[in-house]
């Protein structure tokens, strides 16, 4: 489930844990008063209800809230109000610029059992809610399959608690396709949740939504609203059109290289090389490019290198450091007060079977001899490299007077720090400095700068050129003296290549990279946190402190947000998992397994087919393949796919445990080796004891009888012990004679997975895809009757 920040810092929290009654099953009175009220400008202070006042002036007290949230949201007699919250900004968008929330929370629980919550916020200033969430502790609860509701009537009904809530607003509300992949759920228990987008002049405006999520039941378990109905929208003169738009998009991309291990693979495996792009917007009136930010993408800095060479040479062979040669070694690069004394050291190893490397470190820590309540100092080196990985000193002593001050005074500027910044790396790291370039990070307002005691910056590794895959060094520094408070590397040995591998053009890069975005005409948000502006969402209580002060003119505001029109990338739903374009192939390939991938593409074979429903879920799964185009449904299916239909079912419709985890594991049969795409399915299998080894091969390509796969669906069930029970299951087939698995077939009969064809089971008889995606099917419907507990994916 996806919930989208709301604009006042901390309300987000608001959004918890709960449950309520579905939107059409609220009482009428409730549901017309929370229609009515929630179109009102504005209720008169003089409607507030008694009861004790909170130390706030807002138009909606305190009493009425509880009140208005109870209107919206049915609130069963035995749940408890557990709290109530009011907070406010000086300036932000989400909640109309800067007006103040109230947020409740009533809970349900006793001794013995937590129970359910429900969380509430409404606006202070006009009483109309801006979310709740929704969450029930309900054991007892079976949900069946399929669910009771699917995402289309899930869609209806989050649009009729959105007409009841905002009937000001519900015209300029549209349906956002966020591409999740979307596909039936394998379990009774499910969310959906949904987006509707608000749109102005014909063009949606992501930055304002109502984000609902609906359930299995059709409830609606939660609601977060994210408006400023103070903002401006103007037409754009003379913006280029959507041809135009992919033109520039085409010319101003800029693909880079990077380095890519695969997640999860079956033990060592070579370096790929991938094609990424930061994704961009553009101008609908200029054609520029722009950052997230608003500012044209000409304006950022690039990232440089800490050094221009390598300033020492990696050791030929580990060094094998001990621990008083490694503590030697931080105290000589990280110059530690004279009288630190070290107080702890472990050392630990790490085999990366994705690499085949082993790292070996020391981690370190000192105290001050003089002060037990000094300063703690931690450190790691690596004891192959003699590197410094990480370091930190932290001081819990009180804060000296003058110390927690907000003013920028007697503190190093940006540029001065920077300097700081590449020294300390090129002295930690000495050997890796050439490739570690620094990072622009986004711009700090001057006032959440003066209360920033550190500075962070962040540099990431290029290895010839070509990004590395999550490699990195932070440090933060002390803006008054320069020091380093805190530090991390996670940098590793893998040997890259000393060139750069061939791969295709970044032309043909561009149009791959594309192909998986829809460019879309969208007003943004650009936010204008210049010099001394107050940054987004401070606090009120914060503000007023900071004007006593003198740090803040009174009345002084950041410039007003301001929308602008654009061109933006909006992802597609091509693939359902995580992928990358290989550099060097041109081909897709899976983030998790680095094997190729096909973008999705529907069977052309199963529409009108007697198991058309059962085949296009297990297709959705990726349990069932699509060669061009088909699934061959009445073809046998084999043992191999087999396989995979029941892991899909078992799990939920995840992938087997991560193939990573058996990157050690030998290969339980000599024909399932573990390159075979079978692999981790069948090792699943065997984990769970749905499959046996009984004898050494697997055989993947050979088909399967009835009377197989009714033993399986019997263990996926849990049931197998019980069907060998003498004389429990009888069987109504005529033609079993000595078949072995009369129990198995007797209990899939009863609970109709596999009906008979008059009076006959056939367990002798092959399975074909859609007898077998049927019986799945039928699988999913029974276990969730069967189950004492819910399984909520």
């Amino acid at each position: 489930m996806v919930i989208r920040k709301i604009g006042i810092a901390g309300i987000a929290g608001v959004m918890l844990l709960g449950s309520a009654l579905p939107v059409s099953a609220m009482k009428p009175e409730i549901m017309d008063a929370a229609a009515v009220t929630s179109v009102q400008p504005a209720i008169d202070p003089a409607q507030a209800i008694g009861g004790e006042e909170a130390p706030v002036d807002t138009k909606i007290n305190r009493e009425r809230a509880i009140e208005l949230a109870k209107q919206y949201v049915h609130v069963p007699d035995d749940y408890v109000l557990q709290g109530v919250g009011y907070q406010s900004s000086v300036i932000g968008y989400g909640y109309g610029s800067g007006r103040g929330v109230w947020s409740m929370s009533f809970n349900k629980q006793d001794q013995k059992r937590y129970y359910g919550s429900i969380h509430v916020s409404v606006d202070a200033d006009t009483g109309k809610l801006q979310s709740f969430y929704i969450n029930e502790n309900n054991p007892d609860k079976k949900p069946v399959y399929p669910p009771k509701t699917d995402q289309e009537q899930a869609k209806r009904i989050a649009l009729d608690f959105i007409a009841k809530m905002n009937p000001d607003i519900k015209n300029e509300l549209a349906y956002y396709d966020t591409a999740q992949w979307s596909r039936k759920p394998l379990t009774g228990s499910v969310q959906y949740p949904l987006q509707y987008v608000r749109v102005v002049n014909g063009v949606p405006f992501p930055a304002n939504a109502l984000s609902v999520t609906v359930d299995e039941d059709g409830r609606i378990i939660s609601y977060n609203m994210q408006w400023d109905p103070n903002l401006t929208f103007e037409k754009a003169s003379n913006p280029i059109n959507a041809e135009q738009a992919k033109e520039q998009f085409l010319k101003l991309a800029e693909p880079r290289l990077q380095y890519v291990i695969p997640y999860s693979v079956t033990g060592k495996t070579d370096l790929l090389v991938s094609y990424q792009m930061e994704t961009f917007m553009v101008d609908a009136v200029s054609g520029e490019a722009l950052l997230f930010n608003g500012e044209p993408r000409s304006s950022r800095s690039p990232n440089v290198p800490a050094s221009d060479k390598p300033l020492a040479e990696k050791p030929k062979e580990p060094l094998k450091l001990t621990k008083e040669q490694a503590a030697e070694k931080a105290v000589k690069l990280l110059a530690l007060p004279a009288d630190a004394k070290l107080a702890n050291a472990s050392y630990q190893e790490n085999h990366d079977p994705r690499t085949g490397q082993t790292s070996i470190q020391w981690d370190l820590s000192w105290s001050a001899s003089g002060d037990k309540d000094g300063p703690m100092i931690h450190a790691a080196v690596d004891a192959n490299t003699g590197a410094v990985l990480r370091y930190s000193k932290y001081d819990y002593r009180p804060a000296q007077a003058g110390a927690g001050q907000t003013d920028d005074s007697g503190k190093l500027g940006y540029d001065q720090l920077k300097e700081k910044a590449i020294a300390a790396v090129q002295k930690l790291l000495p050997m890796y400095a050439h490739e570690l370039y620094l990072e622009q990070m986004a711009d700090i307002p001057a006032v959440k700068m003066q209360m920033m005691p550190t500075h962070p910056f962040n540099f990431r590794r290029i290895v010839n050129g070509i990004q590395t895959d999550y490699e990195s060094v932070s440090i933060n520094l002390d803006r008054k003296t320069g020091d380093i408070q805190d530090y991390y590397s996670n940098l590793t040995s893998y040997p890259y290549p000393s060139e750069k591998p061939q791969v295709i053009s970044e032309d043909k890069a561009k149009q791959a990279l594309l192909s998986q975005f829809d460019i879309e005409q969208q007003y943004v948000l650009i936010s204008k946190n210049g010099a001394g502006a107050i940054p987004y969402g401070i606090p009120i209580e914060k503000y007023n402190v900071m004007v006593a002060a003198g740090e803040i003119k009174p009345g002084q505001d950041a410039p007003k947000p301001e929308t602008k029109l654009v061109y933006n990338l909006k992802p597609k739903s091509q693939f359902q998992n995580p992928v990358f374009l290989d550099a060097v192939s041109a081909e897709w390939k899976s983030r998790d397994t680095g094997e190729i991938v096909k973008e999705y593409i529907a069977p052309t074979d199963i529409e009108g087919h007697w198991a058309e429903q059962a085949l296009k879920l297990m297709v959705d799964y990726q349990a069932l393949d699509v060669v061009d185009g088909k699934t061959q449904p009445d073809g046998l299916i084999t043992r191999g796919e087999m396989v995979k239909m029941l892991i899909a079912s078992v799990n939920g419709g995840y992938s087997p445990m991560s193939a990573g985890a058996y990157a050690e594991r030998a290969a339980s049969f000599s024909d399932v080796a573990k390159d075979s795409k079978y692999f981790a399915y069948v090792e699943n299998a065997l984990d769970l004891n749905l499959i046996e080894r009984s004898s050494d091969s697997f055989k993947p390509d050979a088909t399967l009888s009835k009377s197989e796969l009714a033993d399986l669906i019997v263990r996926a069930l849990g049931y197998r012990k019980l069907v060998q029970v003498d004389g429990l299951f009888a069987a109504n087939a005529t033609d079993l004679g000595d078949e072995s698995t009369k129990g198995s077939i007797a209990l899939v009969n009863a609970l109709s997975i596999m009906p008979l064809e008059g009076g006959k089971f056939n367990p002798k008889e092959q399975v074909t895809r859609a007898q077998a995606a049927t019986a799945f099917y039928k699988f999913l419907q029974v276990r969730s009757e069967l189950q004492d507990t819910p399984m909520r994916y």
